[in-house]
């Protein structure tokens, strides 16, 4: 979501604004609820976005595995794609990823600790 004031209960990062929010869905469901709030899934583009984005999650969930974020290679896999059409130039892959495992992962995943998983949706 683009805006310089951002909506209760979002927090700002730039001139963007974040939102965690713990249901669980699947990454596609995950993302057309934030299409329907005004944003998408979050994109990271620098260190300092992972930084604030890692921490944004440590915060709110408290170990839990992971959350979904906007990187996808559905449409062609190994052209990664961020879901709010902006440039994916940022990456912090965990050890072993991407890998498609099964060939059936197309989806990011970022944990409290930061990095990076290919999963599925």
């Amino acid at each position: 979501m683009l805006t310089e004031t951002c909506p209760q209960n979002w927090t700002p990062y730039g001139t963007r604004c974040f939102k965690f929010v713990s249901t669980a869905r699947s990454w596609s469901k995950s993302e057309s609820h934030c299409v329907a709030m005004g944003g998408n899934l979050a994109s990271v583009h620098s260190i300092a976005e992972y930084h604030f984005i890692q921490e944004l999650l440590r915060k709110r969930t408290q170990g839990t595995p992971g959350t979904w974020i906007g990187g996808n290679d559905a449409a062609q896999e190994g052209l990664w794609i961020w879901s709010d059409g902006s440039k994916f130039n940022y990456t912090k892959w965990y050890r072993g990823e991407p890998n498609n495992y099964d060939g059936k992962e197309h989806c990011i995943v970022m944990n409290w600790a930061g990095v990076f998983k290919k999963t599925t949706k």
